[in-house]
């Protein structure tokens, strides 16, 4: 068991090679726009325990979180925002540190890449990401058929090779491949799932679409990251929480 766990963290974590050759003939990958967003946050004069405007104009041709294309706002920023402007500046920067304080509690760190020794609080941003429930329907869906054809690849990889017997791909780019681990070949986990975690990190385009930039299979590090984020937010802004009909985590986590 330990040897399939090891060929799924190392093989399925970095197969960019047969990734190029396979994977994105069924999912091509388009060329990333400069994805630097330029914004200017519009504050009003005066006491900053009054309520902050969070409106403003969004100075770039790209795609905008927040504001369609003819300047309207998005349906499903219009409860966070008029949430976030009741707040004020003070309200905001009280749970930004009430946050920090719980996370601390908590004991939620990382490592550094540069510092690899020394534990650092992890950063919160209480300013939600927030997605209508009909586009995270569809990511949601693209990604599992995404999982689904690398867990086939996989269980082909140290199976049957049949991508290799019908030349999808060259037995070098597989057998040459600094992360193939001959002494799992044949070695299989019960039942049709081998891949046991996949997660992938996305960006949007310019023009709005959805990208993949990479995939991960190794340890589940950033499960309990999201499960942390989420366990703080209701805690610091519960209303937000309730009154926004959020989806919830438990499932993936029960599962």
């Amino acid at each position: 068991m330990s040897l399939a766990w090891a060929k799924i963290d190392r093989l399925a974590y970095d197969c960019n090679t047969l990734w190029q050759l396979c994977i994105r003939r069924v999912f091509p990958i388009k060329q990333l726009e400069n994805p630097k967003v330029v914004m200017s946050l519009v504050s009003p004069a005066g006491n900053s325990a009054e309520k902050v405007d969070l409106m403003y104009k969004p100075r770039h041709s790209h795609y905008d979180e927040v504001y369609t294309a003819d300047g309207e706002l998005r349906a499903h920023w219009q409860y966070p925002i008029e949430a976030l402007q009741a707040l004020g500046v003070d309200g905001l920067s009280e749970r930004q540190h009430k946050a920090r304080r719980i996370l601390r509690d908590d004991g939620a760190t990382y490592n550094a890449y540069s510092k690899p020794k020394i534990s650092q609080i992890w950063n919160l941003d209480p300013l939600p990401f927030v997605l209508a429930s009909e586009e995270w329907e569809s990511v949601e869906n693209a990604l599992r058929e995404r999982a689904e054809l690398l867990n086939l690849l996989l269980d082909d990889i140290y199976g049957e090779r049949l991508l290799i017997r019908h030349k999808i791909i060259p037995p070098a780019a597989l057998f040459s491949h600094p992360d193939f681990m001959r002494a799992c070949d044949g070695v299989k986990l019960p039942g049709d799932q081998q891949l046991i975690f996949h997660a992938a990190d996305l960006v949007r385009s310019g023009n709005g679409d959805w990208m993949v930039i990479g995939d991960r299979a190794q340890s589940p590090s950033g499960s309990g990251y999201a499960l942390e984020n989420r366990t703080v937010l209701t805690r610091v802004m519960p209303s937000l929480f309730r009154d926004a009909h959020v989806h919830r985590l438990s499932l993936f986590f029960r599962n």
